[in-house]
């Protein structure tokens, strides 16, 4: 009897830490799309200039890239509580920073700024990691994919939430375009403090399970472990898949607004992209679990090119239209982001599951931030169209490469372990 209570007791410790780390997650995204939405149009209100637009996200896309390593090494040192705290508390500076520089006119501080949030938005990305170290090895990719489905409450509020808080920017006697950033800075505190007081202690750091076939060792190097076949193959879709979304996700919100269209279009147009992203999570999750990771990953590159395509030939003053690529652009992400996540929770111990992810976490964003600063400089050089169709050729290589692997892996598990 005392052995199912202590189940029973361990089985209602996991659930509430993965309830508290869902919360979390939710919070920091409707921060993080607040602020991400409106960044190209800080940086160009600023500076005058369309060819700064994409550096406000570039420079959070690097604050992720660092954040995740950075958070991931608190990880293996404290645990999972601390790393996720840590990073809201970070972004809810950042917050602070940028409506500081919208009233000093400053676009070195919205770059700082951003970066922090940046760092934000890594707690967001490792949460789900955090949530499926707590589970069996058989239901990792299931809680993974419920944890992303949390950012649909941030996708929806996030960016809906744009039109709604200029009121109270306004109030506050600040600029109209700050009460995203106001909004997003509470929010961020908020899944502090949540993080901090609910996974707090040994017991929950104790659910990370060490399930793998070799043994544990203190400071695994990560180049090695991204030389596995599954953990390479996540990586490259990965990389793939976030730079093709980023690029078109980066500067379609100016893209709209130089046709006019005011904020609460471009809102609605991104909310449209964001649910995309998060909504169907679960269900990449169960496709996932049925027929294995390379179908997922190339219905999901596939699904990245064709939306960027297009994209590419619908006018920016069309935004109801627009809502159908950007929602299809999200979707196509989910499925290979949730596919190349759960390869990433699989056959290693959890101090080597946790600085491969941060490690592969960082690359994947570093990559992306790239994507965006290049993103402003084709839409100032060609124009928008040529960068969506730039981005349905980097889906297309992701597509190419998932199926040159597709001998690596049986049912979405690595072959070696199978």
């Amino acid at each position: 009897m005392k052995s199912v209570g202590t189940a029973a007791s361990a089985l209602g410790l996991r659930n509430r830490a993965t309830a508290i780390i869902f919360v979390g997650a939710a919070l920091g995204t409707t921060g993080l799309f607040a602020a991400f939405s409106l960044g190209p149009i800080v940086a160009v209100q600023i500076t005058g200039s369309d060819g700064t637009a994409g550096l406000p996200g570039a420079a959070a896309v690097l604050g992720v890239a660092l954040g995740a390593f950075f958070l991931s090494a608190i990880m293996v040192r404290r645990g999972r509580g601390p790393g996720l705290a840590t990073g809201y508390g970070i972004g809810a500076v950042g917050a602070a920073l940028v409506v500081i520089s919208i009233e000093r006119s400053s676009f070195s501080i919205v770059l700082v700024g951003m970066l922090l949030i940046g760092a934000a938005h890594a707690s967001n990305q490792l949460a789900r990691f955090a949530a499926a170290d707590m589970h069996p090895v058989e239901r990792r990719g299931i809680v993974l994919s419920w944890i992303v489905w949390a950012g649909t409450i941030g996708a929806i509020l996030g960016p809906g939430s744009l039109a709604l808080l200029r009121g109270p920017a306004r109030a506050l006697g600040l600029d109209p375009i700050a009460g995203g950033f106001v909004g997003g800075g509470i929010l961020f505190v908020v899944a502090l403090v949540a993080c901090a007081v609910g996974l707090r202690g040994p017991a929950i750091r104790g659910l990370a399970d060490d399930d793998s076939a070799i043994a544990p060792v203190t400071k695994p190097a990560i180049l090695p472990m991204m030389r596995l076949p599954h953990a390479r193959l996540a990586l490259v879709v990965a990389v793939a898949a976030q730079v093709s979304m980023v690029s078109v996700m980066t500067m379609t919100p100016l893209h709209i607004r130089h046709s006019g269209v005011g904020l609460g279009s471009v809102g609605l147009v991104m909310s449209a992209h964001f649910a995309g992203m998060f909504g169907l999570a679960p269900v990449a999750g169960k496709l996932n679990a049925r027929f294995g990771t390379t179908p997922v990953m190339l219905a999901g590159g596939a699904m990245l090119a064709l939306a960027s395509s297009l994209a590419a030939a619908i006018p920016a003053g069309s935004a109801p239209l627009l809502m159908i690529p950007l929602l299809a652009l999200g979707v196509g992400w989910s499925l290979c982001f949730v596919a190349a996540s759960a390869l990433l929770t699989r056959d290693l111990s959890y101090t080597e599951r946790a600085r491969l992810q941060g490690g592969v976490e960082s690359i994947v964003w570093a990559s992306s931030a790239l994507a965006s600063i290049g993103s402003g400089a084709v839409v100032a050089w060609a124009g928008y169209p040529e960068l969506c169709l730039i981005a349905a050729m980097v889906a297309l290589f992701a597509v190419i490469f998932a199926w040159s692997q597709r001998g690596i892996l049986v049912s979405g598990t690595p072959a070696s372990t199978v």
